[in-house]
């Protein structure tokens, strides 16, 4: 039988869904391989995904209190293995940015941007035009045609 001492309970928030996300698109293992992370307790995949949460968890604090961040988090549940939030500190999280940074961000960024277009089947070949700047109403509504051409600026 269970003790009151013996149960805890943790909120997960909208943390769980931000977590599964990052796993679905396979982030921390792109990260991983990208950064060729060795045998650590915190590979530089997890340290990402930790800033990801930590930085959509309305929280403007510096790396240094990253720990106390996920002491009120499940991180069995987050990460998918058991993980000390102590683990998550300024240190670690300084040398994965250390590491992004030697291997380019915006090229890691652009693959695997690349990658889960391919995962979810994103059609790479159409062009969104920001409809905000186009006002039409009225009968002639149907009648127009907003094409690229259309778009550019003329450079005459």
């Amino acid at each position: 039988m269970l003790k009151a001492e013996d149960v805890t309970s943790k909120r997960l928030d909208h943390h769980g869904i931000v977590s599964s996300v990052i796993q679905d698109l396979g982030i921390i293992e792109y990260i991983d391989k990208e950064l060729e992370t060795g045998e650590e307790e915190v590979t530089s995949g997890e340290a990402v995904a930790a800033m990801i949460i930590n930085g959509l968890g309305f929280s403007d604090r510096p790396l240094s209190l990253t720990p106390q961040f996920f002491e009120q988090l499940p991180l069995e549940q987050l990460f998918g293995r058991k993980i000390e939030s102590s683990q998550l500190n300024r240190h670690k999280l300084g040398r994965t940015l250390d590491k992004l940074y030697e291997a380019d961000v915006n090229i890691l960024f652009s693959k695997l941007a690349e990658q889960v277009a391919d995962q979810e089947e994103i059609d790479r070949k159409k062009q969104v035009n920001d409809t905000t700047t186009f006002s039409v109403t009225g009968d002639r509504y149907n009648e127009l045609i907003i094409t690229k051409k259309t778009m550019r600026p003329s450079m005459s």
